[in-house]
């Protein structure tokens, strides 16, 4: 966990009310995490729409040690697409190398973004648009993406088509980050009203 200081989030709250609609405006759709007006209730919603419109079937999956892997140049990379002051520029890669106070020791890693830091969610997301854009663009036909910060739920019309997209989830994101938890699991399947009963 990374917690600023007073005056570092203050600054840094600033920051994130100038920055977040510029990149609101290019957030795909199936993002739900840390955005405004958006929540765990609205990502649930589409899933329940899908499995309503006769998806079953459902990868679950986590991105293994996201806010530690994630690699600062691709981040930089990103922001850099939306904006251009140089002061913001200059800010955010000093707040990503700032250093982390474990106990008496102070420690400065290498990737990453803070956990815990009021601009961290944000980053998260505009590093995952990238995610997003890639899924819905070249593999949308197989299901629907629903991601949560560093957590994705993606609603299939059968195991098959779920275990391929699966692989490619863990080809998108296993490169960087790889896919801790993949589980894909029936949704009304024959066999779970069976057992209700």
């Amino acid at each position: 966990m990374g917690i600023p200081a007073v005056k570092d989030r203050v600054v840094k709250t600033a920051c994130k009310l100038v920055i977040e609609p510029i990149f609101e405006a290019d957030f795909r759709g199936c993002s739900f995490g840390f955005r405004p007006k958006r929540s765990t209730h609205d990502a649930m919603e589409v899933i329940r729409r899908e499995v309503m419109r006769g998806r079953r079937w459902v990868i679950d999956a986590d991105i293994r040690g996201f806010f530690h892997a994630l690699d600062r140049e691709i981040l930089m990379q990103l922001v850099c697409e939306r904006i251009s002051d140089r002061r913001v520029l200059k800010l955010l890669p000093s707040w990503l190398r700032a250093g982390v106070l474990e106990g008496t020791t102070l420690t400065h890693p290498k990737t990453g973004t803070p956990q815990g830091g009021v601009i961290s969610p944000l980053l998260a997301n505009v590093y995952l648009n990238a995610l997003d854009r890639a899924w819905e663009d070249r593999h949308g036909q197989l299901g629907v993406l629903v991601r949560y910060a560093d957590l994705c739920g993606d609603p299939h019309r059968s195991a098959q088509a779920s275990a391929r997209s699966s692989r490619r989830f863990d080809s998108r994101s296993g490169s960087r980050a790889g896919i801790s938890a993949a589980a894909i699991g029936g949704v009304g399947s024959p066999a779970r009203s069976a057992a209700k009963r």
